[in-house]
Parts: C-alpha cells; sequence; structure tokens
C-alpha cells in the first residue's frame, strides 16, 4: 500500500471523510486506522503476550565467532581471531535443553527449535556450526522437537561447497546475505579490512548457488541504505533483476541504524520508495 504526502496529512489530522470506503477499509486492516476508543498500547501488548503463550518454536541466536574479514564502516562490532570453545558450546547445549524441559513442564512445549548463525562473520566459525548443530539436533530430537537453522553472513565464505553442506548437512533453510549496492558502491563500504573489493566474490557465490538446484534454502539478499548508497539502489535492483538470482533471491532493503556508533546520522532523510519494482525480481 502506497500512502502519499497528502494522504498521510490527511491521516494524520484525523480526517476520514471524503476517503473510498475501500482504503478506509484497508487502513483499518492495515491498524493504521484504528477505533479512537481503543487502548492501541494496551491492544498491542495483550496482543504480543498471547502470540508469547502460544509459541511453540524456541529462538536461539548463536555467534560461533568474533572473526570477521570485512571493515565496514557503519559496523558497530569489535572483531577478534576468537571461536566459541567446546566448553562454551557445551555450556549452550545444556542452557537449550533447560529451556526445552522448562517448556515441557509447563504443559506448553515447543515443536521446533530454530537456530540463528549470526554476529560478526559465522561461517568463520564452521567447525562449531558442525558441532553445535550435532548437538542441537540431538537435543530438540531427544524432547520430540524439530531443528532449523539459518544464517546470517557477509557471503565470501559461502562457496557452493559450503552452501551445500550448509543445506544437507546442517539444516539450513534460509540464508541472508549483504550486498550495498552495485560492484563499485558495494566494495567502497564493504571491502576487507585491508581494503580490497568483495563484491565480485561474493556476487560469485551467489550465482553458483542459483544455478545449483541441490542448495534448496531460501536466499535473501540485504541491502543496508544510508546517504552514501541511497542513489545506487535502483541499479542493484536492475542488477539483481537481470541474473539468474531473480528467480532464486528475495531482495530487501534496510536503513543503517545506530550500533552505539551514531551510523544512522549518515542517512536521517533516506526513504526509499522500490517497493514496486522489488515485487518485479
Amino acid at each position: 500500500m502506497h500512502i502519499g504526502v497528502g494522504l498521510w496529512a490527511v491521516l494524520q489530522e484525523g480526517r476520514t471523510e471524503g476517503l473510498p470506503a475501500e482504503l478506509i477499509a484497508s487502513l483499518v486492516d492495515a491498524r493504521i486506522l484504528v477505533d479512537a476508543e481503543i487502548d492501541e498500547l494496551a491492544a498491542v501488548l495483550a496482543e504480543n503476550r498471547s502470540a508469547i503463550s502460544d509459541n511453540r518454536v524456541l529462538e536461539q541466536v548463536v555467534q560461533p565467532t568474533a572473526a570477521c574479514q570485512l571493515g565496514c564502516g557503519y559496523c558497530g562490532q569489535e572483531h577478534r581471531a576468537v571461536v566459541m570453545d567446546e566448553a562454551t558450546q557445551d555450556h549452550l547445549v545444556d542452557s537449550v535443553a533447560e529451556r526445552l524441559d522448562a517448556a515441557r513442564a509447563r504443559g506448553s512445549a515447543y515443536e521446533r527449535l530454530n537456530v540463528g548463525w549470526f554476529g560478526a562473520e559465522p561461517l568463520l566459525g564452521l567447525l562449531a556450526i558442525r558441532r553445535l548443530t550435532s548437538l542441537l539436533r540431538q537435543v530438540a530430537g531427544a524432547r520430540g522437537a524439530a531443528y532449523a537453522s539459518h544464517v546470517v553472513t557477509n557471503g565470501l565464505a559461502l562457496t557452493r561447497s559450503t552452501a551445500r553442506e550448509l543445506a544437507v548437512e546442517h539444516h539450513v533453510t534460509h540464508v541472508e546475505v549483504t550486498l550495498d549496492g552495485p560492484p563499485l558502491v558495494h566494495d567502497a563500504r564493504r571491502h576487507t579490512k585491508s581494503g580490497h573489493a568483495t563484491f565480485d566474490h561474493i556476487w560469485a557465490n551467489l550465482l553458483a548457488i542459483a544455478g545449483d538446484d541441490g542448495i534448496d534454502f531460501e536466499l535473501t539478499i540485504r541491502c543496508n541504505v544510508d546517504a552514501s548508497n541511497a542513489d545506487a539502489v535502483p541499479d542493484l535492483i536492475a542488477l539483481v533483476a537481470a541474473s539468474p538470482l531473480a528467480q532464486r533471491a528475495r531482495l530487501y532493503f534496510s536503513p543503517v541504524y545506530s550500533w552505539g556508533n551514531d551510523a544512522d546520522l549518515a542517512a536521517p532523510q533516506v526513504h526509499l520508495h522500490v517497493g514496486s519494482l522489488v515485487d518485479t525480481i
């Protein structure tokens, strides 16, 4: 749904007279228009509490390593060449087991354990991912819960063989890779710590995955946007649309935000209007 500046001004003033009935119905359905007698905060909190109590999926985010090859200017993380040791891995597995057991004791057992490999560059901690996947699958299976995982990666180490391993052996169902624009724009923002370009390497990995029917996880391309690359967004859309990734990947955009380093201040006036273009990919 596209809401123009004029319509937004009307809605902010609380005026709905004269608006088409279909539009009003759509705004109500999207909860943009809410009855004035409704306590929105209370309603949202109640809805969230209900969703939490009914949730049957245990989400566990894991950072297998603190290492990363990239030196992105807007990153708020501190990278170190450290991989999660086995003692920490075992402590994590015990913690997950306790949470699964506690839910069963409450009579609301989790039906699935969903692990997110995230933080720094998780594929540099592949050894930890291999061991933890085996242990966590055992813990979940012993308690009647299914297992799935997803990875957020910069894509440099996402070779075709690694992608196959993730999909086939580690039950990865979704992978997200970041591209911040076409080659020159991306490389100016997401280069290695030594300043080397990364776009071509990541792009080659993505195309290899797109051409392999044996790699069946969902693939998402994320573009972090601020004032320095907003104008290049249409070029990235066109690049993806003209490639085999058009039929394989989902493309979405997210504003850069602060990790405590004021990275968001570079993009106070960036507004993206690319929904119709993205839908065509």
